[in-house]
């Protein structure tokens, strides 16, 4: 009897789309304080823009938890190369808004939560596989500093 590996129906079941591909795919939709667009002349160029331009992109919980968590999608799609990092307005990143400081010096929890986001802001960018270009427009303060 012949076996399923010298057959050419076992390699063309390999070939197929897992059936996870809905897991793969990349939401950038779910990020409200960073904008998302494609350089409409290089597709595969991202475009984030630390999206508070009224409080000069002053990191809110929001914000913070965000630019956190976006280096992994951006390094599981596929059809980016180049990621540009930059603020809307007159400011890359104020720093931590008063809020979000409040809140965080509240608990020691709280605390320890933002330092684990630090941690992996900086984790996540490093283990980025993309080539991350920082177009610094004007202050940089806090995790704007750790972003730039």
């Amino acid at each position: 009897t012949r076996s399923h590996f010298g057959s050419s129906s076992c390699c063309a079941a390999m070939t197929d789309a897992p059936p996870f591909a809905d897991l793969d795919a990349v939401d950038y939709g779910k990020y409200r304080t960073i904008a998302v667009r494609r350089d409409s002349e290089h597709p595969s160029v991202l475009i984030l823009e630390l999206a508070r331009p009224e409080q000069l992109n002053a990191t809110s919980s929001r914000m913070h938890r965000e630019v956190s968590q976006i280096w992994v999608d951006v390094g599981r799609d596929p059809s980016v190369s180049v990621v540009v990092l930059t603020g809307q307005g007159k400011a890359f990143c104020a720093g931590g808004d008063f809020a979000m400081i409040e809140r965080n010096m509240a608990t020691a929890e709280a605390l320890y939560e933002m330092y684990e986001e630090a941690r992996s802001l900086v984790l996540n960018m490093i283990g980025c596989s993309k080539v991350i270009i920082c177009a610094i427009n004007g202050v940089a303060v806090g995790a704007g500093c750790a972003l730039a």
